[in-house]
């Protein structure tokens, strides 16, 4: 019986469970054993990244990454008042959640504990 295969998983990038079944007949299964070795961190039911090595420690995925992971590769704009200051356009205060305006989703979710307001 041969050793399963290890995953060449890229630092900074983000997986779907079905992205890992060219890996093993069980993604779910192998999804649980890489979080368990710290190869990857999981974002979201069904969602993982790879984090991206730094001095400080793991550090997480873009959003774009995530989002574009959560969504399925389906068109999204990251707005809000957050994307607008350095344009000088918005206000100095923070907020809470980054909007995103996309074609498939709406609601509100925390993708790597991270807060998102998803709009149609």
């Amino acid at each position: 019986m041969t050793a399963p295969a290890q995953p060449e998983l890229k630092a900074g990038c983000a997986y779907r469970t079905r992205d890992l079944a060219r890996w093993g007949r069980n993604p779910a299964r192998l999804a649980q054993r890489l979080v368990r070795e710290g190869r990857l961190r999981e974002a979201a039911h069904g969602i993982y990244y790879a984090p991206v090595p730094s001095k400080f420690g793991p550090a997480p995925v873009s959003d774009e990454v995530l989002l574009r992971a959560f969504l399925d590769d389906e068109p999204f704009l990251i707005s809000g008042p957050p994307r607008w200051n350095p344009l000088g356009l918005g206000s100095t205060a923070m907020f809470a959640s980054t909007l995103v305006y996309n074609t498939r989703r709406t609601g509100d979710f925390t993708l790597a504990g991270r807060p998102f307001v998803l709009r149609r």
